[in-house]
């Protein structure tokens, strides 16, 4: 499917004095507005331009959306049963502190292996094009979960960050000694000690998190269920 060519950057110096804010084009962080332009401007699903199956078919809590009888009615019974497969697999996986890499292509290899031929009918929402067995790559997968709201599910998203700040306490404590004199860097030591007291708080915070979520999910009476993805 055609995303269209990569953003471009301009890269000129920016004169002194210069008003930097009118001169810039500029775009927001996380478009909310998905509906407004048809061109891929974000990560999220809604403005990523590629094909997710979650996003595309819909599983309501109440069980709402199931079908009865035969024929057509089967290969939506059958598509809701996948949605639900995955829902769970994530949450799951999550809960088990899996990795990304490891939940995405667990989710990845499935549509491929169980669902992608059920798929005869997508209509691209904005070229009204039919797509038979549309491609979901492993990016707009770990996009839609990166992205969802759903609350054990940004645990994902949590595990991540926690990761970066390991890598960033790792880099300076390797610039944090000069190697011809053996002295200690001040600015890079005083780096450094910040990364772990920021790692630190971004562990406990989500320790935190996880045990309101446990509690929440014990007082409800729910157990391992992947309810709506988003």
């Amino acid at each position: 499917m055609d995303r269209g060519p990569p953003p471009s950057f301009n890269t000129d110096p920016v004169e002194a004095g210069t008003d930097v804010v009118s001169t810039v084009e500029t775009e927001p962080v996380y478009n909310y507005k998905g509906w407004i332009d048809s061109k891929p401007s974000g990560m999220q699903c809604s403005k990523h331009g590629a094909y997710c199956f979650l996003c595309d078919n819909i599983v309501l809590d109440d069980g709402a959306g199931a079908a009865e009888g035969g024929g057509e009615e089967d290969e939506a019974n059958s598509i809701r049963e996948d949605v639900v497969a995955i829902n769970n697999y994530i949450t799951i996986m999550v809960e088990q502190d899996k990795s990304a890499q490891h939940i995405v292509e667990g989710v990845y290899n499935y549509y491929n292996k169980r669902v992608r031929e059920k798929i005869v009918d997508y209509v691209h929402p904005v070229t009204g094009e039919i797509v038979p067995t549309p491609r979901w790559t492993q990016e707009t997968i770990v996009n839609h979960i990166m992205f969802s709201n759903n609350p054990t599910w940004s645990r994902m998203f949590g595990s991540a960050c926690t990761m970066m700040l390991r890598g960033l306490v790792l880099k300076a404590n390797h610039a944090t000694i000069d190697t011809e004199s053996g002295r200690i860097i001040p600015d890079a030591a005083e780096s450094l000690c910040k990364f772990i007291e920021r790692h630190d708080k971004h562990v406990k915070e989500q320790l935190l998190i996880a045990e309101l979520i446990e509690k929440s999910r014990t007082r409800r009476g729910v157990g391992h269920i992947g309810k709506s993805s988003r």
